[in-house]
């Protein structure tokens, strides 16, 4: 039996690197620097957010998380909170020391703004 290859269709981060490895990487060169911010093209600049979902009532709604965490988003399940300046024990203990608890937590991308 034959097993697959793991790259997917072409121009998928599979398909580059085992391209990278049957040519070397001096063949990708252009590749590179095509896309946006130096990224490959249909990559954009993302950063990463903590998602907070279903978190508990809060005594004073958002805006005191707000003052403490600028970049806070709220979404229909909860709210993002930018890994920008902080790590997320650091944003996890500070929604503790707030009252704060939640269902899950998710560290995911999200495109940047502007």
């Amino acid at each position: 039996m034959r097993r697959k290859s793991p790259g997917g269709p072409a121009g998928s981060p599979g398909d580059v690197f085992s391209l990278a490895r049957r040519l070397g990487p001096s063949a990708l060169e252009g590749y590179w620097s095509r896309g946006a911010a130096g990224l490959p093209w249909g990559v954009t600049p993302s950063q990463p957010v903590l998602r907070v979902y279903l978190p508990s009532a809060l005594p004073d709604g958002l805006d005191r998380l707000r003052r403490l965490l600028p970049g806070l988003v709220s979404t229909p399940l909860g709210f993002e909170v930018p890994l920008d300046e902080r790590g997320p024990e650091e944003i996890l203990a500070l929604l503790l020391r707030c009252g704060v608890t939640a269902r899950a937590t998710r560290i995911m991308e999200r495109p940047r703004s502007g």
